[in-house]
């Protein structure tokens, strides 16, 4: 999905559910922008990447929205399902 969100022109940010705090009744995130490099099928369900798959911007703390905390708890509970 990143991928697909990049090549739409979409920027890519990555964080950590430790990196999520409440700011005065709003969430924020310590969050890097990605640049990921190309990537290709390599059979199955493999792919080929190399061996620096993105560059970043360093870290910044960014506001983020209900999507976003949506989608950190369905990562989370996809985690912990058995």
């Amino acid at each position: 999905m990143m991928h697909a969100a990049q090549h739409r022109g979409a920027e890519v940010w990555v964080s950590e559910a430790r990196l999520l705090e409440a700011v005065n009744g709003r969430a924020r995130a310590l969050a890097r922008r990605v640049r990921l490099a190309p990537s290709r099928p390599a059979g199955d369900h493999r792919w080929a990447v190399a061996d620096r798959w993105f560059t970043d911007t360093g870290s910044e703390h960014v506001w983020v929205d209900g999507a976003y905390l949506f989608g950190v708890a369905l990562a989370l509970a996809a985690a912990f399902t058995i």
